[in-house]
């Protein structure tokens, strides 16, 4: 979740035991020093809309190839 979060997951760390809060502290500390803090992670999947966009995008792209295809036919 601090991956996505970052510094704002901390108010609810507020219900925590002490001990608890530092030793995340410290875990959220160690994913910043190796490069995989805060928005560090990448979507690994599209959602339904994005997908239906990259598919429109496609077919757009697709379009005036296959009209000049089909010119050079004739």
């Amino acid at each position: 979740m601090y991956q996505y979060i970052g510094p704002g997951i901390e108010p609810w760390l507020a219900e925590l035991k002490p001990v608890q809060v530092k030793e995340l502290k410290d875990s959220f500390e160690a994913l910043e020093k190796n490069g995989k803090g805060h928005k560090s992670l990448k979507q690994e999947r599209l959602t339904r809309a994005q997908a239906r966009e990259a598919m429109n995008d496609e077919g757009a792209e697709n379009t005036p190839e296959e009209a000049e295809g089909a010119g050079s036919f004739r």
